[in-house]
């Protein structure tokens, strides 16, 4: 089903006529489709309710406009000579304001309508009003005297003879942002407002924070990507490359083919000019839409990064449980984010699950599994030779403690130390151990997990109670 937003804040005019009284006014739209592109050129059908007294005020006047969208999906209508539903036009007592419009939208033209916006009428009335005045009695039968001057000042509307006027405002109420990359973040430039307990039109968003509202990959959330002329996370500039390094392989952000994954080979057999780390065909995409890197380990493909997902790949979503005693109580599937903090550690740690989301056995992508004791016995098979997690550990000190003992990366798994969340609900160890679960069980309360330190070589194997919160990496079937 297609969507729409309403772009432009009505617009109002008077239409005279030759006596200068107001019959109509005028009410301009543009309707874009949830894309951000105008509907051009197409009929629609706008039912148009004049509401008395408040936003949820009865109709005193309803009418239907059926009209063509311009090219650019402007509609411009004259309210008042549509084909009346309800009541007359002529016969609204502008007197007892306020009074509200409301638009609502068919874009099929099959009756169905979909409300696109309540807008508070604020000089119409006035104008209207005057054309029902009549002065049956003036005495000095001189119109000049009669004559004052408007002057307006913040809400009030001066007469220079004396008298004022205090305009009514909505107060109640706030912006909204047009969304057109759907990524949650509004263009500033693009404001609706929208009054309290009127429904959000489609394809608005509150925050306004987005630079480029035509690319979902560009908004402050996003990680900059030095030296490419563009402005990821919105911050005014680009990042310059010249000093640095991420992932700490020793090949600058600027020369490097995949800049967040170790590769110091700089692999790139296809020659696009982006590492076979990095590649898209070395990639594989969560069912909530996380892109996560693979790598290939004795023809085992894993993740490089641990699992972020928030639904099991069947859509069922999987509770985030925040607090320590409904974790401590649980015995299904939950997942949360280290300190329930999802904007500081999902990206870099992802999130940290109890066994039981484990268990669901759909935990991982269609294809994928969650990794079992054999595989990590395979790991550390490959590793025995001194026994060395550092091989598997993301270099340098950026995301884990001093000293970070060994740690190369050699086999590009990208170890991070995500922490944990004990059984009574407490988090700790982050950025100085990564605990990651297996499919075995111990018992009914207990199952094994692996462990890797910032301050040893070595890999740990042990069990944990069910209710413990680690992370988890992925394996292809």
């Amino acid at each position: 089903m297609k969507q729409f937003l309403l772009l432009i804040i009505c617009l109002f005019a008077f239409v005279f006529t030759q006596a200068q009284v107001p019959q109509a006014f005028s009410y301009k739209v543009q309707i874009r489709g949830n894309s951000g592109n105008p509907h051009a050129n197409k009929k629609i059908n706008l039912k148009i309710s004049i509401l008395q007294e408040s936003i949820n005020g009865s109709a005193v006047y309803i009418e239907k406009h059926q009209v063509n969208t311009s090219p650019t999906g402007i509609v411009d209508i004259e309210i008042g000579r549509g084909m009346p539903i309800q009541g007359l036009f002529t016969e609204i007592d502008w007197k007892n304001w306020p009074y509200f419009v409301k638009a609502e939208l068919d874009l099929k033209c099959i009756g169905n309508y979909k409300l696109l916006a309540i807008t508070e009428l604020l000089t119409v009335p006035y104008a209207m009003l005057a054309g029902s005045v009549t002065d049956n009695n003036d005495a000095d039968a001189d119109p000049e005297n009669e004559l004052q001057a408007l002057s307006l000042s913040s809400d009030t509307i001066f007469l220079s003879r004396g008298g004022f006027v205090i305009l009514p405002l909505i107060n109640k109420g706030q912006f909204f942002y047009a969304d057109r990359d759907n990524d949650t973040f509004g263009d500033k430039y693009k404001p609706v407002w929208v009054p309290e307990n009127v429904e959000i039109p489609f394809g608005m968003v509150t925050n306004m924070s987005d630079c480029d509202d035509n690319n979902p990959e560009i908004n402050n959330s996003e990680v900059e990507i030095c030296g490419d002329g563009i402005d990821q996370d919105c911050n005014g500039s680009d990042l310059e490359c010249s000093n640095t390094d991420r992932d700490s392989d020793g090949i600058p952000d600027n020369s490097d083919n995949c800049p967040y994954i170790v590769n110091p080979e700089q692999i790139d057999s296809d020659g696009d000019g982006i590492g076979d780390l990095c590649d898209v065909t070395n990639q594989i995409t969560d069912i909530d839409g996380n892109i996560y890197t693979t790598v290939t380990i004795n023809s085992k493909v894993w993740m490089v990064e641990n699992l972020k997902t928030t639904r099991l790949n069947d859509s069922t979503s999987i509770p985030n449980t925040s607090l320590m005693i409904d974790w401590y109580n649980l015995t299904s599937a939950a997942l949360c984010w280290y300190n329930n903090d999802e904007y500081s550690y999902k990206d870099t740690y992802g999130a940290l699950y109890n066994w039981y989301a484990v268990n669901s056995g759909k935990l991982c992508p269609v294809g994928w599994h969650v990794s079992g004791m054999q595989e990590w016995a395979e790991l550390h098979d490959t590793i025995s030779d001194i026994i060395n997690t550092g091989k598997l550990k993301q270099k340098g000190t950026l995301f884990w403690n001093i000293p970070n003992s060994g740690a190369t990366n050699e086999l590009g798994f990208t170890a991070l130390p995500g922490g944990n969340r004990n059984s009574n609900g407490a988090f700790s160890l982050i950025e100085e151990r990564g605990f990651w679960w297996t499919t075995s069980e111990i018992n009914p309360l207990f199952s094994e997990y692996t462990q890797i330190l910032f301050n040893s070589i070595t890999l740990n194997i042990d069990g944990a109670h069910k209710n413990y919160g680690f992370s988890i990496r992925c394996v292809k079937d």
